[in-house]
């Protein structure tokens, strides 16, 4: 007969394989962090981009022509004689917004690519067919770069993706930056006047500029309020545009015969202006050097329309206005005369009753005849 085995030797190769897993648990624990710090590694974002060159290889100093798209509208910004212009409307372009877009696009480090594949490309509105935005940045005829943009992920920035190029990137960039509308790449101060001002003209009155100040032709002598007059004056020098009228309101403009006129001279050229309106809200001016009318503020407008002389005048100091009141007597005007005598108000005698007249010797009554002028004593007493 078999002895049975004691708890201690069938526990053996138990306790041997725990042994040999309680070994292999530190093991895999490396193995698992050296695996995962190679995932982190390869996909942390931006960890090596500032090692990476610019996304796109341009210069913006080179780029001569700016074609942006959005698939229904295009604008195509050129440079001419060192200044940009908005081809379609054949108007200055605003420069700083332009100089503004190109290096930041110039500036571009996106790191790593969000998506890849061509369904991606769709999904973010980044394709060749279907995008936000299409920007190309050409030198002469060769195009230095071409980008698409599409969906935003997330405030300030936007999906693109370069042609050719399968990687969509998630870029610092916004795509109201990249208008389409050749309206909005307009130069809304191109209409201002840098040098000096001379004289100004309104409908109802003339400024001009002498000695270091400004005075009104027909009354030089009438001081005027600087800072009013300031005021005035720059809303001619830094106007500020909004748009310019399309071909219907130009149609109606030029019909039109209502409205003022405005000139502004420098030391060197004049600037003579017609200013009308379609309605109360909307009002418009072109300058004689250019053909077109331009939509502006309604408020300066009426500001200009209305000006006069009066508005302008230095106001009087209150002490003055004073000083005025006290020499013309205003101020004693309503004061009692220092040699006027009091007067007594009328008197009116009492009403004396028949009980009264029996008891003429009481003390009340007494001192009410006392107290009564000697005319009403002798009435009471013939009565």
């Amino acid at each position: 007969m078999k002895k049975p085995q004691s708890n201690t030797s069938m526990n053996m190769p138990s306790a041997g394989r725990k042994l040999r897993v309680n070994k292999l648990v530190p093991v895999l624990a490396v193995a698992l962090l050296v695996q995962a710090g190679l995932v982190a590694a390869a996909y942390w974002p931006d960890n090596d981009s500032a090692n990476q060159g610019p996304w796109l290889s341009f210069k913006p100093g080179k780029i001569s022509e700016v074609v942006i798209s959005d698939g229904k509208q295009s604008t195509h910004l050129i440079q001419k004689d060192k200044q940009w212009q908005v081809k379609e409307l054949g108007m200055p372009a605003n420069q700083q917004q332009l100089e503004t877009m190109l290096n930041q696009l110039a500036d571009e480090h996106p790191g790593w690519p969000s998506a890849t594949s061509d369904e991606a490309k769709k999904r973010f509105k980044v394709a060749e067919k279907s995008f936000e935005r299409k920007i190309e940045l050409k030198n002469g005829d060769k195009d230095d770069a071409v980008v698409y943009l599409g969906t935003s992920p997330h405030y300030g920035h936007v999906y693109g993706r370069r042609e050719g190029d399968k990687d969509v990137m998630n870029l610092s960039f916004n795509s109201y930056q990249a208008p389409a509308d050749p309206h909005e790449w307009l130069d809304k101060k191109m209409l201002q006047v840098t040098a000096q001002p001379t004289m100004v003209t309104l409908p109802d009155l003339t400024l001009s500029y002498k000695k270091g100040q400004w005075q009104e032709e027909q009354h030089p002598d009438v001081a005027l309020d600087k800072t009013k007059v300031d005021s005035l004056v720059n809303d001619l020098k830094e106007l500020v545009i909004i748009t310019l009228a399309d071909d219907k309101q130009t149609a109606r403009l030029n019909a039109e015969s209502d409205g003022f006129s405005a000139t502004m001279a420098t030391q060197d050229k004049a600037y003579r202006y017609t200013i009308r309106s379609l309605d109360k809200d909307n009002w418009f001016i072109r300058r004689e050097d250019q053909k077109s009318w331009f939509k502006f503020s309604s408020y300066i407008a009426k500001e200009l329309q209305g000006m006069t002389l009066a508005k302008l005048e230095k106001d009087q100091p209150a002490t003055a206005n004073a000083a005025k009141g006290s020499d013309t007597g205003e101020a004693d005007k309503g004061q009692p005369s220092p040699t006027a005598e009091p007067v007594a108000p009328p008197y009116s005698a009492p009403n004396i009753s028949a009980d009264s007249k029996k008891t003429d010797a009481s003390s009340q009554h007494a001192a009410t005849d006392s107290a009564r002028p000697a005319d009403a004593k002798h009435s009471s007493v013939a009565g």
